[in-house]
């Protein structure tokens, strides 16, 4: 397998998970992490390691061949630029940026510079649903399940205390920018996304941080409705898939199960327990990408989509 030597820009709370999903993944060794604070430079345990405080000089490393950058989405595009324009690949957290014209951009540098820029859709890559895409004609046949007419998604985190957004997420760029990415990334695996145009939505404004409690998306014989209430204090992921027959199949993102609601009764169709979520989720997102570094595959219409969906 090739190897790819990634730099790492950010060293937030996520990166522990980065460490062991890439361990999983093969294929990347580690060159060079960037974090403007020394004290999370020091904490890293890896060894042979660049270490800098700036995402431009990381970005002149001649051993780093692509820069994975996990920095809040407000900065996603200078330093995304900064790293193209060097001649790495980038790997952007989600969203890709903070607006749709901003990640035109850097998809015309990406083609002008003859880099691969691709985002890091972690839940969409969850085992639940690379599961039931695997077997949907399958279970829809067994099942009778009929045709589609509705999905809901929720993607729903526990991110306000006392009634004001958690510090620590305000950079996040509140709950449609952070979990409604989300929704729409598994969204776009399990339907025409681009065929859907926005019909309703709702908001909050808590701390001039938007807490949307839900928008829904119409297409064709099909609503698709986003729920991503940060004021709930629940921790929920699934996805809803209703049927004309009555049938409803459930996409359990936090317990990577599927399960099938018929007849008043509940059937598990699959459960994943090898690691837990997010550990899951990016070793497939790591996977992926490696695939696409090799092959040069973009996901330029998928990312401007999903896009264009979350700030339409």
């Amino acid at each position: 397998m090739h190897n790819i030597k990634l730099g790492v820009v950010g060293l937030g709370t996520i990166s522990a998970v980065y460490w062991k999903s890439l361990a999983l993944a093969g294929g990347f060794t580690v060159s060079a992490v960037c974090d403007r604070d020394e004290d999370k430079l020091r904490a890293y345990k890896g060894e042979g390691v660049a270490r800098y405080t700036s995402y431009a000089a990381l970005a002149k490393d001649d051993g780093v061949d692509c820069v994975l950058i996990a920095l809040p989405p407000s900065m996603h595009e200078e330093a995304a630029l900064c790293c193209m324009r060097a001649g790495k690949s980038v790997l952007l957290e989600k969203p890709a940026c903070d607006g749709y014209e901003q990640t035109e951009k850097l998809y015309d540098v990406a083609a002008k510079t003859g880099v691969l820029l691709r985002t890091a859709y972690h839940a969409a890559h969850g085992a639940e649903t690379e599961w039931y895409l695997s077997h949907r004609e399958e279970i829809g046949a067994r099942y009778g399940l009929g045709n589609l007419i509705a999905a809901k998604c929720y993607f729903v985190d526990p991110y306000l205390a006392g009634g004001s957004v958690i510090e620590s997420k305000k950079a996040l760029g509140g709950s449609w920018t952070d979990s409604g990415v989300n929704a729409l990334s598994v969204l776009a695996r399990l339907v025409s996304l681009p065929e859907f145009s926005l019909c309703e939505q709702e908001s909050k404004h808590i701390d001039d941080t938007d807490v949307w409690t839900h928008k829904t998306f119409r297409a064709a014989g099909v609503d698709a409705e986003i729920v991503t209430d940060w004021t709930s204090g629940l921790n929920k992921k699934r996805t809803e898939l209703l049927f004309d027959s009555g049938a409803k199949i459930v996409l359990d993102h936090s317990a990577q199960s599927v399960v099938l609601c018929a007849d008043a009764r509940e059937t598990q169709l699959f459960v994943y327990e090898r690691e837990e979520r997010l550990t899951a989720q990016y070793t497939a997102v790591f996977r992926d990408y490696h695939r696409a570094y090799m092959r040069k595959e973009w996901d330029k219409e998928k990312t401007l989509c999903i896009q264009k969906k979350l700030y339409e």
